[in-house]
Parts: C-alpha cells; sequence; structure tokens
C-alpha cells in the first residue's frame, strides 16, 4: 500500500471522505499525478497529457468511447486508464480492454511522447481506477493478467483509492496498487542493473549523471555537458538548470526533465534538471559513454 499525504498525520482522527463524481476523482488525480504510480522502476512517474479522449470504436459495442484519462509512465509506457467511482469488476475490465483493443490508433495518436523510444518500441498499459475492488478481479490482476490481441501484449493493473479528511480539513488519501509485472520475471531489457539497483531507462540515465556527479564534484553544468554531449540525449541538452526545465514545463505541461525534489542534482552553478527523454533510440548512448568511464551496467 502507497499512502499520499497533504500533510503530517498524527494522532488525528480521520473521517470518510469519498468522492462524489467520477469528475472530482479525476480532478484529484490531476491534481496528485504520483497517486496513479505502479511501482519504483518501470511504472513510475505518471505524467496526465489527456483528459476526456475521444476514440473511434472503443466503446460498448464498438461504438465510439472517451479514456478517461491518458497517462504515461516513465517516457516508456503509454496508460489508458479508466475511472470507476465505484467497486471495480470483470465489466469494468471489459470496457477498458475495448479501449486497448484500440491500441496502434491510441499509440500513433501521441508521436511526441518519448521520440527517441520509437513508435514500434512504444508500449500500452491499461489502468483501472476506483474505490475498491472485487476479490476475483483483484485475484486475477495480481497473478499477472494481461490483455491479448494481436501479436500485443498488454499489461493490466487496477488502483483503489479511500480519501478521508481530518477534522481541521486536511485530506489524506491511501492507494492499493494491484497488478504484477510479468515482464519483471522475464528477461526484460528494459532494465538495466548499476550498482547493484534495476532502472528502466529514464532511471538509469539518471543514476548514471547522480553517479558522474559525485565522483566528479564539484562539477558545473558546461563540464556535464561536455562529458555527455547534447549528441547523448539527441534533441535536448543533458540537463538544464532547473529554472528552465521548470519553465518548459508551465508552457508545454509536459515533462522533459526529472523535476521531483530528490531527483534534482546540486551542481557548482546551481541545481539542474537531467533530461528524461530516453528510449531505445538513444540509451545506447550514455550507456556507452558510462562504460568507458568505468561503469559496470548489465541488462
Amino acid at each position: 500500500m502507497q499512502i499520499h499525504t497533504h500533510f503530517t498525520a498524527n494522532g488525528i482522527q480521520l473521517k470518510p471522505f469519498p468522492f462524489q463524481s467520477e469528475r472530482f476523482m479525476q480532478a484529484y488525480l490531476i491534481e496528485n499525478e504520483g497517486i496513479l504510480n505502479l511501482d519504483h522502476e518501470i511504472f513510475c512517474d505518471a505524467e496526465i497529457i489527456e483528459i476526456e479522449s475521444h476514440i473511434d470504436g472503443g466503446g460498448a459495442n464498438d461504438n465510439n468511447g472517451r479514456i478517461d484519462i491518458v497517462a504515461i509512465y516513465s517516457q516508456e509506457y503509454i496508460a489508458v486508464i479508466e475511472l470507476k467511482n465505484s467497486e471495480l469488476n470483470n465489466e469494468h475490465l471489459k470496457q477498458l480492454e475495448g479501449y486497448l483493443a484500440r491500441g496502434t490508433d491510441i499509440l500513433n495518436r501521441y508521436p511526441t511522447v518519448n521520440s527517441n523510444e520509437g513508435t514500434a518500441n512504444k508500449k500500452l498499459i491499461g489502468v483501472l481506477v476506483g474505490t475498491s475492488i472485487t476479490e476475483d478481479l483483484r485475484s486475477k490482476l495480481q497473478k499477472g493478467y494481461t490483455y491479448q490481441k494481436n501479436n500485443s501484449t498488454i499489461p493490466v493493473a487496477a488502483l483503489t483509492i479511500q480519501r478521508f479528511r481530518s477534522e481541521n480539513g486536511n485530506v489524506y488519501a491511501t492507494t492499493n496498487t494491484h497488478f504484477k509485472n510479468q515482464q519483471a520475471n522475464a528477461n526484460d531489457t528494459t532494465q538495466y542493473s548499476l550498482d547493484g539497483t534495476r532502472y528502466g531507462k529514464g532511471k538509469l540515465a539518471l543514476a548514471i549523471i547522480k553517479k558522474y556527479v559525485e565522483n566528479n564534484s564539484p562539477m558545473t553544468l558546461e563540464g556535464l555537458r561536455q562529458q555527455f554531449p547534447r549528441t547523448t540525449v539527441g534533441s535536448y541538452d543533458i540537463a538544464a538548470p532547473t529554472a528552465e526545465a521548470t519553465e518548459i514545463y508551465n508552457n508545454t505541461r509536459r515533462k522533459k526533465h526529472f523535476l521531483n525534489q530528490d531527483q534534482i542534482i546540486q551542481l557548482q552553478g546551481g541545481p539542474v534538471a537531467v533530461c528524461n527523454q530516453w528510449g531505445i533510440g538513444n540509451i545506447g548512448r550514455i550507456i556507452e559513454i558510462a562504460r568507458k568511464l568505468g561503469y559496470v551496467i548489465n541488462p
């Protein structure tokens, strides 16, 4: 269970504070994207990129439908998220699968989402979000349920959210994740090991930069860019001043850099944010540089 709180709660009496409708649930998730995280390796760094996304033939009986939330995880997976302000069940799963059946159309709709991953390598995941879940559906998902269509295998997860409010008005939420990533047990080449920790592509790049800065302190942004030139990423510098990276996000509403507080790196000239645009098209470049520095990285 992951617990997301707005304020620290110590000995405070909490009362249930349910969502009034799915629209309220949607608004809450927009303001608290991190609640959508499923793990700390691949399905993390959730970023909502669209709401109420129309899809042809994705509804019941092949009628048109509307995806509640489209998000991305770690710049690698595009998530199709279905909200239910109720207990999740198998009928909701069927509705989600109706959208996933249009997977190719969904992937093609977002060509600018990490172009370094390449259209053929972009992946989908389906996520149900509700207030509780039936035992049958919970068991199915925790065994590693996937949606199969043609040659596509799409993982499916569920999140259940309970909100509470204290006497002074502070709001707290608890979430349960119902998901088993089958790829975690396979030879998944989207994960890499550095210093005993496994990372997805983006987090691996961040770990490499952090390690390099720690081993070469004090470090300037200019020095960092000399070691990891712009050609390493392709379309962006390896890092940017935090203020500049934040401005890019504010102007585009797309995160092109790692902006969480624990991801910011302090350099001699001030804090910087590392670019998060990593995929199969460029991850090999930074791995090559890292290995020349003596870093041991294994798939």
